[in-house]
């Protein structure tokens, strides 16, 4: 814009008839809009049902847990599961023994029995409780969250 008024300027000068008159307008630059920097996220947590799923299936896969699923047996594939409210959400996702787990409404159709969810106030660690009314089996698996990453911190199976 500033070189095409001085070529104007400079015609205007050079002969015949003077140049009609412009306003000369100066564009200021405006600065671009300052965007608000966004707070910056971390590794944010997973959804809930995600964290349901990946508890749900280290219990499962647990090495004093999993011997009793007996997935060997073709009745027990897909292991039949009742779950507790706090771990229903991430159900439908788990797996055991390579197959998704089914499901089921209430305790007496299930093989494998989730009985209870528990979080320890003030830390990343939870505690499921667990039946496997076939085999007489009951007991506890301990979980703790590192690194993003739910592990074993204690179990117990017990042998009715």
């Amino acid at each position: 814009m500033v070189l095409g008024l001085l070529v104007l300027g400079c015609s205007g000068s050079s002969g015949g008839g003077t140049a009609p008159e412009t306003p000369v307008t100066r564009e200021t630059p405006t600065p671009a809009p300052e965007r608000e920097e966004e707070p910056v996220v971390g590794n944010p947590l997973p959804p809930p049902q995600m964290v349901e799923r990946m508890i749900a299936t280290r219990v499962l896969e647990h090495p004093q847990v999993a011997p009793y699923l007996h997935q060997e047996i073709p009745a027990n594939v897909p292991l039949a599961v009742h779950p507790v409210p706090e771990l229903a959400q991430g159900m439908p996702q788990v797996r055991a023994g390579g197959q998704v787990v089914r499901v089921v409404a209430t305790p007496a159709e299930a093989r494998f029995v989730f009985t209870g969810y528990e979080r320890t106030p003030g830390t990343s660690r939870v505690r499921v409780r667990f039946e496997i009314p076939s085999e007489g089996v009951s007991g506890h698996v301990d979980l703790e969250l590192r690194d993003y990453v739910w592990e074993y911190v204690d179990a117990s199976v017990v042998e009715r």
